[in-house]
């Protein structure tokens, strides 16, 4: 993200984001790294899942007590509005958060991505699955885009490799390889 213009906007998508916690983490970081007025401007953070009811529980932005734990209270008072034992994400910045529906093997990709994370999902699907997703994963994402693994993930087949190389093999992170849309049988077919 560091070679983007300090205008550009930065999308990112969180591909299998449960009931959220995950995505609202990528939002308390890009909010840290940008400071607050950057990351209302600029940034875009888009959670799916197939599960229509883990995507209601994100869209309230609601967690127990016990579900921010970890997170020290002076950063919940930052992040969250707190009602008896339940903590709100700021109305404020959720306007940048977006949760929907989305099936990673049957709906098209979202486009224009710089930031995709997808961790320890791919890991419950078959290899036929696992490539059908990195490929979508490869249409979504800019020329310059990030993915980002889950630790139990990892890019074994030569088709996924294809698609894909480490930028940081110990935190799982890739970048798309260039023009693997012209060397690749993979997407020769889904390339207008």
């Amino acid at each position: 993200m560091a070679n983007k213009a300090d205008n550009e906007p930065i999308r990112i998508w969180s591909a299998g984001c449960a009931s959220g916690e995950e995505t609202y983490s990528l939002a308390i970081l890009f909010i840290e790294a940008l400071g607050i007025e950057a990351f209302q401007q600029r940034v875009q953070i888009y959670g799916t899942d197939v599960d229509r009811d883990a995507i209601l529980r994100s869209c309230e932005g609601c967690y127990a007590d016990y579900k921010i734990s970890l997170i020290p209270p002076a950063a919940q008072e930052l992040w969250f509005e707190r009602h008896v034992d339940l903590h709100y994400w700021r109305l404020d910045l959720r306007r940048s958060m977006h949760f929907q529906h989305h099936n990673l093997l049957q709906d098209p990709p979202l486009s224009c991505i710089d930031l995709l994370v997808c961790r320890n999902l791919l890991i419950y699907f078959t290899e036929e699955a696992q490539l059908q997703a990195l490929v979508s994963f490869y249409l979504g994402l800019r020329e310059n885009g990030f993915l980002w693994l889950g630790q139990a993930e990892s890019l074994i087949t030569s088709a996924q490799r294809s698609l894909f190389t480490p930028m940081n093999r110990r935190n799982k992170v890739f970048t798309k390889v260039p023009d693997a849309n012209q060397s690749s049988p993979l997407l020769s077919c889904r390339l207008p």
